[in-house]
């Protein structure tokens, strides 16, 4: 192949993964109005509240124990040791997965009558959605051990695939399934049925690619006592944040009711897809991290790249929100959501904007075995933000409640210091500096150009398109003059979007 060919199956490669990145957003963006229209305000936030038990109660990640064994026994060359961690790791998912389930499912006529305060006449809805809601979230939690089998396999590129094939089933399925006239419970069991069928592609996969893999039940006390000791401290930050989520949620509900958690959780979606992008391209550094726990010059390498890239997409995301919020809810939904969402829209931008830069900073403890460094900082988010939100909700409303949570992860942000000085030896005080003074000067020029954008014609959706794009451009260029990104930070960024991957041999810094 020349050159040329390599350039145009490169430029091929980053449009098609671009498209099936984006796919199930731009599914979703279609879908989230067509089911908001289809229950109604007030049953879509019974619907919300239901999805974040799925999403947040016991869903915990612990899946990804495994990625990191998988990572540290391959370069080690203990493959033999792959299926024990596989293994444990499986049995502990199943174990919290069934046990947590079971007392949720018995708690919830409980939860929907005097903690959620659910009207009489949807209880019986929402008591049914919950025990459907269980099923969904034993099948992602055992799911979640094969999809990290692949990560700890360098194959994200297949679990991007099935991830995709996932929300596209989904927002089809709920999209059919609201046009035909069903509820709450049918969309419900749509999303359980979509889980167990993306997990066994998950777990096929996992097998093909691992072919001697076999889930024992007599795994070594060593490898058992290794995988309790790494995966109890993911499983208390995780645990930790998810109250903070479900109470959040919870406490608009029970104050404001279900119409108001509507306009409370639709502009938290969004923003969530920020966090979701920061998320894959975190689960993408994670093995190589640890694949370079023997050389920690490179990992300082890959760790001060990485950061400037996820800080860049934050900042200019964030801008976005804040300038195109209020008319892009307009157009996505009606002036009725953008009145009464958009305050939300801005505040919950910042707050997962600040959180998604947490992102590198925990893989990183993670990869040090400190994920208690993890936990010290979710406690912190809720000891701090449920009683702001108990005492703010009275005179601020819904916006008091998502300001306390802003407040929480801002107090938050010094434990990201003490992470570098525990796991690198030192804080990067002028690093920070120089990045942070740089995308700020490209951020506000980017806001100014969008602004003044916006207010040169009607709105609509070519203008809000032309204001992204517009907004970008400035901001690329002011950080490529400013020699934001070295030519090795491109070819990262690109490679993110081409590949799914970051290679273990991290090159140079021209910086």
């Amino acid at each position: 192949m020349t050159k040329r060919d390599r350039k145009s199956a490169l430029a091929l490669n980053t449009f098609l993964n671009l498209i099936s990145w984006f796919s199930p957003i731009i599914l979703a963006f279609i879908a989230t109005p067509i089911i908001v229209n289809g229950l109604g305000t007030s049953n879509y936030g019974l619907y919300a509240i239901i999805l974040g038990f799925a999403s947040y109660s016991f869903s915990l990640g612990i899946g990804k124990v495994g990625a990191k064994f998988i990572s540290e026994l391959r370069i080690t060359g203990e493959t033999s040791k792959i299926n024990d961690a596989v293994s444990a790791t499986f049995w502990l998912s199943s174990i919290i997965g069934i046990a947590g389930t079971a007392i949720l499912a018995a708690s919830a006529p409980y939860i929907v009558s005097n903690v959620l305060l659910i009207s009489e006449d949807s209880r019986d809805t929402a008591i049914l959605a919950l025990y459907i809601t269980c099923g969904t979230i034993l099948a992602t939690i055992i799911s979640q051990v094969f999809q990290f089998v692949l990560h700890g396999l360098h194959k994200f590129g297949e679990n991007l695939i099935l991830t995709n094939l996932s929300g596209i089933l989904l927002n089809l399925g709920n999209i059919i399934l609201v046009l035909n006239g069903h509820g709450i419970a049918a969309l419900l069991a749509w999303s359980f049925s979509v889980t167990t069928f993306i997990g066994l592609m998950f777990f096929a996969r996992a097998k093909a690619l691992l072919p001697s893999l076999r889930i024992r039940l007599r795994i070594p006390l060593e490898m058992l006592a290794l995988v309790l000791k790494y995966g109890s401290s993911m499983i208390f930050y995780q645990v930790f944040a998810n109250v903070l989520f479900i109470f959040e949620r919870a406490w608009v509900m029970r104050k404001f009711g279900a119409e108001a958690l509507a306009f409370y959780s639709i502009p938290m979606l969004l923003v969530t897809y920020l966090h979701g992008f920061v998320g894959s391209f975190a689960a993408v550094l994670f093995p190589v991290m640890n694949e370079l726990l023997i050389d920690v010059g490179k990992q300082i390498e890959l760790y001060h790249k990485t950061t400037k890239i996820v800080l860049a997409v934050v900042v200019f995301a964030v801008v976005t929100f804040i300038c195109t919020g209020r008319i892009g809810l307009a157009l996505w939904l009606d002036e009725e959501f953008a009145a009464n969402s958009y305050s939300l829209l801005v505040i919950h931008s910042l707050t997962f904007g600040l959180i998604s830069m947490f992102t590198i900073v925990w893989q990183t403890s993670e990869t040090y075995r400190l994920a208690g460094l993890n936990v010290m900082t979710t406690v912190i988010w809720g000891v701090i933000a449920i009683p702001l939100m108990i005492a703010a909700a009275g005179s601020f409303g819904p916006e008091g409640i998502a300001i306390a949570r802003l407040a929480a992860v801002c107090v938050s942000l010094p434990m990201i210091f003490y992470v570098e000085k525990r796991c690198f030896g030192h804080v990067f005080g002028k690093f920070w500096v120089a990045v942070v003074f740089r995308v700020t000067i490209a951020g506000a020029t980017a806001a100014l150009m969008q602004t003044l954008i916006l207010n040169s014609f009607a709105p609509g959706w070519l203008v809000l398109a032309a204001t992204g794009l517009g907004g970008g451009v400035v901001y690329a260029a002011v950080l490529l003059l400013a020699g934001y990104l070295t030519r090795d930070e491109r070819k990262i960024l690109v490679e993110l979007f081409a590949k799914r991957s970051v290679t273990t041999e991290i090159p140079p810094s021209s910086s």
